[in-house]
Order: C-alpha cells, then sequence, then structure tokens
C-alpha cells in the first residue's frame, strides 16, 4: 500500500513541471498583444479583382477576423480566416477597422483605408483628319485607373508613317491617304483596360486643278475660279 501511495506522489511530482509549463505557455499566449503586421492596399481600381491575406503577430494559434468599424469598398468581403477578395463596383475613399480575435479573447486593431479608382476609360473620338506628308500629333488621354497608364494598339493598323508610343503620342508622318479604322487602348498598373475605336482620314496632298487657259490679252481684267484637289479644311 505505501508503495503505490508513493508511485503515486513521484508521478505527480513528475508532471507538475509539464503541467505549469503548460498553464504558463496559455498565460503568456493570453497576455500577448496581438499585432496586425499586414495593410491592405491604398489603392485599387474598380471591376479589378482583389486579393489580400491579412498577418498579424502573436503567439496565439487561431485568429478570427473582423470588421469592427466602417465598411468595405462595395464588393470586396473579410473571412473569418483573414482574406480580404472580391472586385470592387464603386469608386470611392473607404475607411474601416480591421479586427483580429484570438481563442483566448484577446485581440488587437488596426484603422485602414482604401481608395478605388473609377476603370480606365477612353473618351469618344471625333473622325480626325489629316493631309498625306504632314507632319501629325495628337495625343490620347484616358481617365480613370491606379498608377501610370501604358497605351498601345490593340486593333487594326496605323496609317504608314505614324506610331503610337507608350504615353499616348500618335506621331509621325503619313505617307498614303485612305480611311484607317484602328483601336487605342490604354491600361493601369492593376491591369484596367479602357479602349477607343478610331477613325482617321488621310487626305491627298492638296493640288491645283487645271485653269484651262494657255494665254490672256495685256491690259485686260483677269478672273477666274482657282480649284483645289485634296488637302484637309481647317
Amino acid at each position: 500500500m505505501m508503495r503505490n501511495a508513493l508511485l503515486i506522489v513521484i508521478a505527480i511530482l513528475l508532471a507538475a513541471p509539464v503541467l505549469f509549463a503548460e498553464d504558463g505557455a496559455k498565460g503568456a499566449d493570453q497576455d500577448d498583444e496581438i499585432k496586425i503586421t499586414s495593410t491592405p492596399h491604398s489603392e485599387w481600381t474598380e471591376g479589378v479583382e482583389y486579393f489580400q491575406k491579412q498577418t498579424a503577430e502573436t503567439a496565439a494559434k487561431r485568429l478570427r477576423w473582423s470588421i469592427s468599424v466602417g465598411a468595405l469598398p462595395p464588393g470586396l468581403e473579410l473571412s473569418e480566416e483573414g482574406e480580404l477578395a472580391g472586385t470592387p463596383t464603386q469608386a470611392g475613399n473607404f475607411d474601416f477597422t480591421l479586427k483580429v480575435t484570438s481563442e483566448f479573447d484577446t485581440s488587437g486593431t488596426k484603422e485602414c483605408s482604401i481608395e478605388i479608382n473609377e476603370a480606365v476609360a477612353m473618351p469618344i473620338q471625333d473622325l480626325m483628319r489629316w493631309t498625306e506628308d504632314s507632319n501629325f500629333s495628337h495625343t490620347f488621354q484616358a481617365s480613370g485607373g491606379t498608377g501610370t497608364l501604358t497605351y498601345g494598339l490593340s486593333g487594326g493598323e496605323l496609317p504608314e508613317g505614324l506610331s503610337l508610343d507608350e504615353e499616348g503620342l500618335l506621331s509621325g508622318q503619313p505617307m498614303a491617304a485612305g480611311l484607317f479604322r484602328f483601336t487605342v487602348s490604354a491600361q493601369d498598373s492593376l491591369g484596367s483596360v479602357g479602349i477607343a475605336e478610331i477613325e482617321l482620314e488621310i487626305n491627298d496632298v492638296p493640288t491645283l486643278t487645271d485653269l484651262g487657259l494657255d494665254s490672256w490679252t495685256m491690259n485686260r481684267e483677269f478672273a477666274t475660279d482657282i480649284g483645289v484637289q485634296g488637302g484637309t479644311a481647317p
């Protein structure tokens, strides 16, 4: 009997450090201040898919995420696992507070702001007219988007002699007359794209028509209409 009691006492003494260590670890987790280490993107573009996993600095193992103040941009949602995802459907500035809570009911918060910019849009462009062999220059200007806009040719062909750079400048000296149809696109840093269908009419170099006169009499009043073919009206 004494031997069994002694064995029980020894077992309790051996287990005590482990129990105290577990209690200490739990206490440390409970006392930890949770620090949110991730920050949502400060700018984004309407209509572009968004995804970001939120992170926090803590010894806790199970975290639950939520929005405690304010609201996310329409189209975005925050899961309890911390995944902020969706496609924003409305432009504007949105302020909100991230909150994370551990299994020990300790928590941390972080104030955040996301500016949702309008989707990239190219203005409607009227028919442009120009003259063959004349220096041409036109800059396309899109609106909306996030970051720098990059322009490019996304359909059709430019008149020979013209080129379009990434800043949206269409320039050069057209070498042939005709009606040219092409598509210009503008893309922001997140992939939002706006397009414009362009029509550019290149006219022939202006020439004088034949007056039909070989000679005239000196000292007599002269009048005739001078005809011009080709060229582009001012």
